[in-house]
């Protein structure tokens, strides 16, 4: 048997051995109590590092629950403080979750919502804070809980959310720390819904309860331009300054007062004040984002005073000083926007580009590929801009933009006439956006679009449709007005009119009443109406004098007047019109129509006077050299023909590219010949004839040409063979006529005359007699003026070589001729038969 010894021996053995792993399990917690301790201390004294380092190690050594659960929670607190949000994420990854019992697994879901939260991740912040309740929370932790939940709320657009959340913490929180910061939010969110009234109160509210803090100088600043806004800028001039001249304001915050600040002179159109203000702000902060924006703001002022270069200079240096900023960002969009706006397309496309190269919010680039689309088309690149507009629809937030864009992707294929795949886009904008106002638009655009490839009947009854669905839209009444247009269009005049009609009938008021009887009245004009279309018109003007047909209205009075046959009331109206219209497009036409009238009733004094009112008036207007060559006309008409020649040669100087210029170089001839300057005549009809080979002027040159060298054969036999040349070459023209041809063989007859070749000269009349005789198609008035002359002249010539038979012969072939001096033969002779007695007839 063992002694008593032993046994207290054995005892004290075993003890000891059963003693040894729970002393190492003390000494371990021990050691992890220590750790937390530590890392406490060390949290509290906002050494996080080493407070991160002490929670690490007591988590490495723990095994007790309670213990890893304490390590777990300061470890992650200490990563929150230090931003090392990932790693927050990375410790309470989903494993942890599923292990943690249900309350410590909401309390870590919190965490995990922080840091979410600390990294931008709004919607993941709902989806955690939804999984966990107040009760296992901290009571700041429960505060801050709601916090997460309305910002979130607000970042993510959902306002009314966010609105239950500030509203609840408001009254479960009123004293806590963030009380002002939420009703800060909570006043954001209401100006984000546009709830202003509610937003000011909240925001007074704020100043006079928290005054002293960050939020109320905020809130200040918020009042401040929410009174400008509303033009209430005595009130709002005093919060800001009272702002201002508070000493513990932050110069950031400073400075955005005086931006502030300068939007109250920019309402009140101090432009000069507002830029004094901007600078005043910038000058007082170093903070180089609020700086730029300062730079920004007076970049937009600058615009307004018309000041574009200095502007765009400011923009370019907001870009540069932070490259990649939100403020460079703006300024880049705004950059580009002042481009555009100047038309300086490949510069506002440039800058475009450059934004979508350097940044990467979606709602800037979408605004980006706006802009770039805008600025395609103003480049007349609308196939480019359909792609642009395209991918804006795709990526922008909001709604209006993404209907705009889509309806600028339809329009823009319009634009490149692309009519069916245009029409395709209005119809996809329709069926995508089924509530919005462009539906009218877009249906009108579409029906357009088969109007335009010409399936006229489907087109119309698109219209109809427009007409019967959208009765109060004003797209109901134009509808109307295209049907009417498009069986003009086809030549159905009975139907457009019966549309006009219908269109009176329907809108008495309304804005396209007038252009429907205008469109009514060119109808029966053109029909021949002119009693019905002049009455129409009549009413146009008396109704709706300020109609944009009003115009053409008064104008077409005038040509009714005067194809009606009352020529002194056309002029009447006419004069009217121009006194009326003195700057209407319609006013070189009636000008001109009243030149001509005066021209054509012989009253070329005043015809002259008004083709040059025309010219002097409308230099640049299609009758411009047209009306100078009439003036040249009329003035010669008056034989005042230095003034022709003043008038043609202005015309020659001032419109040297006209279509008038052969006319005018042929006159300039023909009134050098009328002065005696026939060298000179001889040169105008020269250049007539080198510059213009195949018009019919270049015959008529050739002639004019032998009539002057004829003139000057008086003085000088040889110009004789220089005019026979000249009209040898009007009688080998294939397109001269008949009677020019006539008219050039006589004088060929003429000069040979003169020259003393009397043998030549009948045999050239006789050539004009037979030609004339035998040739009963070619006889015209010119051609029998040459023959009555060619017969007169050889029957001369026959008479006074003694050949009275053969004289008597040709004056018979005038007669059997019937031509008006038919009785001037015949009594010529009776002349030369009285003289002789009887003679006796070939």
């Amino acid at each position: 048997m063992l002694c008593r010894q032993q046994w207290i021996a054995m005892v004290l053995l075993c003890v000891c051995v059963l003693a040894a792993p729970a002393d190492a399990q003390s000494r371990r917690e021990r050691a992890v109590a220590r750790d937390l301790t530590a890392g406490a201390a060390a949290y509290e004294d906002g050494m996080y590092s080493a407070a991160q380092r002490f929670f690490e190690d007591a988590l490495k050594r723990a095994n007790d629950p309670d213990q890893i659960r304490e390590a777990t929670l300061w470890l992650v607190r200490a990563l929150y403080r230090r931003s090392r949000h990932e790693a927050v994420l990375d410790i309470l990854d989903t494993d942890r979750l599923e292990e943690a019992e249900p309350a410590l697994r909401q309390v870590y879901r919190f965490w995990r919502a922080r840091s979410q939260y600390a990294r931008g991740s709004y919607e993941q912040v709902i989806e955690e804070l939804n999984a966990v309740e107040p009760a296992v929370l901290e009571d700041a932790e429960a505060a801050q809980r709601l916090r997460m939940f309305g910002r979130s709320y607000a970042r993510t657009q959902r306002h009314e959310s966010a609105l239950r959340v500030f509203e609840m913490f408001d009254r479960n929180y009123p004293e806590d720390p963030e009380a002002p910061d939420n009703l800060l939010d909570w006043a954001g969110s209401l100006i984000d819904l546009d709830r202003l009234g509610e937003a000011e109160a909240l925001l007074r509210r704020l100043i006079e309860a928290f005054d002293t803090t960050r939020a109320s100088q905020t809130a200040r600043l918020w009042l401040g331009v929410m009174l400008v806004d509303r033009d209430d800028l005595e009130e709002a001039r005093e919060v800001l300054d009272a702002l201002i001249e508070r000493e513990t304001l932050p110069s950031d915050w400073a400075a955005e007062a005086w931006y502030a600040v300068a939007r109250i002179e920019e309402v009140g159109g101090d432009f000069e004040l507002a830029l004094d203000a901007l600078v005043t702000g910038q000058e007082g902060t170093r903070e180089q984002a609020v700086v730029n924006r300062g730079r920004l703001l007076r970049a937009r002022v600058l615009f307004r005073m018309g000041a574009w270069e200095e502007g765009i200079v400011l923009l370019e240096r907001v870009i540069s000083a932070i490259p990649g900023h939100e403020v460079s960002a703006q300024a880049q969009l705004e950059l580009a926007g002042a481009l555009l706006e100047q038309e300086r397309y490949s510069d506002a496309l440039e800058a475009y580009q450059h934004y979508l190269e350097a940044f990467e919010d979606d709602e800037g680039r979408a605004n980006a590929l706006l802009g770039r689309a805008w600025t395609l088309l103003g480049m007349r690149r609308p196939i480019e801009a359909a792609s642009s507009f395209e991918k804006a629809y795709a990526l922008h937030p909001g709604l209006m933009e993404r209907q705009q864009a889509l309806f600028k992707v339809a329009d823009s294929y319009f634009q490149s006439r692309q009519f069916a795949r245009a029409r395709e886009e209005y119809l996809l904008m329709t069926k995508v956006f089924p509530g919005s106002d462009l539906i009218p638009l877009a249906l009108f655009q579409a029906a357009e679009c088969l109007a335009r490839q010409r399936k006229v009947e489907e087109a119309i009854s698109e219209f109809r449709a427009i007409e019967d669905a959208f009765p109060a839209s004003q797209y109901a009444e134009q509808s109307a007005m295209r049907i009417g247009g498009l069986n003009e269009e086809i030549s159905e005049w009975e139907r457009a009119i019966t549309a006009y009609n219908r269109l009176m009938q329907g809108y008495p008021g309304g804005p396209m009443y007038a252009d429907a009887l205008h469109r009514r009245g060119l109808i029966r004009y053109r029909l021949g109406l002119f009693q019905e279309a002049l009455a129409d018109f009549e009413r146009v003007v008396e109704k709706f004098p300020q109609a944009a047909s009003a115009e053409q209205a008064f104008y077409m009075r005038g040509w009714c007047l005067y194809l009606l046959g009352e020529n002194e009331a056309a002029l009447t109206v006419s004069d009217a019109f121009i006194q009326r219209f003195p700057h209407s497009t319609w006013t070189p036409d009636v000008l001109f129509w009243l030149a001509s009238y005066h021209y054509n009733q012989g009253l070329f004094v005043e015809a002259e006077r008004r083709f040059l009112e025309v010219t002097d008036a409308h230099p640049d207007g299609a009758l411009g050299d047209i009306s100078l060559y009439w003036a040249g006309r009329a003035a010669m008409e008056q034989e005042e023909y230095l003034k022709a020649i003043d008038h043609f040669n202005r015309l020659a100087k001032e419109y040297p590219n006209s279509a008038k210029m052969p006319e005018v170089r042929f006159a300039q001839g023909d009134t050098l010949s009328q002065l005696g300057e026939f060298s000179g005549a001889i040169l105008a009809f020269e250049e007539v004839i080198r510059r213009y080979p195949d018009r019919r002027l270049a015959v008529l040159a050739w002639g004019r040409k032998g009539d002057c060298h004829f003139t000057l054969g008086n003085e000088d036999p040889a110009r004789y063979d220089e005019a026979m040349v000249a009209y040898q070459a009007v009688l080998d023209s294939p397109t001269a006529s008949n009677g020019a041809k006539l008219q050039a063989e006589y004088k060929i007859g003429r000069c040979h005359e003169k020259t003393g070749d009397a043998a030549e000269a009948l045999a050239r009349y006789l050539q004009v007699v037979y030609e004339y005789v035998h040739n009963r198609d070619a006889r015209g008035p010119e051609a029998t003026i040459w023959f009555t002359r060619a017969a007169f002249t050889a029957a001369s010539m026959r008479e006074a070589e003694g050949d009275r038979a053969s004289a008597i012969n040709l004056l018979e072939r005038v007669v059997e001729a019937n031509v008006p001096a038919a009785p001037d033969a015949e009594r010529r002779i009776q002349k030369i038969r009285g003289d002789l007695g009887a003679v006796p007839a070939a």
